[in-house]
């Protein structure tokens, strides 16, 4: 998953949270469609990932049931839109 986004990169760069030299290297990835750095203070790493819905929630994952992402798995193709929703 692309996280942070360009609308992420300058709402972080307005409210001071990252610096200029950040912003401009989140964008350079987004324009290059390379993965962001993922250690500024906007965070990164989300990932949806197995071992359990139940009990194995991570700050920024979504946790299935391993049968579910083996699913998911079968069906999802890299570049595709991942929504979630609550």
């Amino acid at each position: 998953m692309s996280y942070p986004n360009a609308a992420h990169a300058k709402r972080g760069l307005h409210d001071g949270l990252i610096t200029k030299v950040q912003y401009d290297e989140i964008m350079r990835a987004l324009r290059a469609k390379r993965r962001p750095p993922q250690n500024t203070a906007l965070g990164g790493d989300i990932y949806i990932h197995g071992n359990g819905a139940q009990s194995d929630w991570t700050w920024g994952c979504v946790a299935l049931e391993n049968e579910d992402i083996r699913e998911l798995f079968d069906v999802v193709r890299v570049g595709m839109t991942v929504t979630i929703e609550p």
